[in-house]
């Protein structure tokens, strides 16, 4: 698990923590990683977390199953959902249909005035 401050830079580092607790080889280090870091755009762009606050990543492997999880700080712009596709000209909608993609399921969570967006992931 890490904690980390709502700022574009903690996209990267989301991704190199994605790494580094998988490792380069894992076979869904790439769904894992890029799913992640769109969570983690999110709850920057969407959230508290982008105002000051922070957000954590956790990871837990399981039965061939890795669960991603993003906790925000709570939510502004209501509860995460998967868009219809954006128009072809759009730069931002696309997180949670890559997300929808990757993952064999996600979802959200609230408790506590946060808000848990998670993915799993077969392998």
């Amino acid at each position: 698990m890490i904690a980390l401050p709502g700022t574009e830079w903690s996209v990267a580092v989301s991704r190199e923590f994605v790494r580094d607790v998988l490792g380069s080889h894992h076979p869904a280090l790439d769904g894992v990683g890029l799913s992640v870091s769109e969570l983690a755009t999110n709850a920057i762009r969407h959230t508290p977390s982008g105002a000051g606050g922070r957000f954590t990543i956790r990871l837990a492997a399981a039965d061939h199953r890795i669960r991603a999880e993003v906790i925000n700080d709570g939510v502004i712009d209501g509860e995460p959902h998967r868009r219809s596709e954006p128009g072809i000209d759009a730069e931002h909608g696309r997180g949670l249909l890559l997300v929808d993609a990757l993952a064999d399921r996600w979802g959200v969570t609230r408790c506590a005035g946060r808000t848990t967006v998670w993915a799993e992931f077969g392998y």
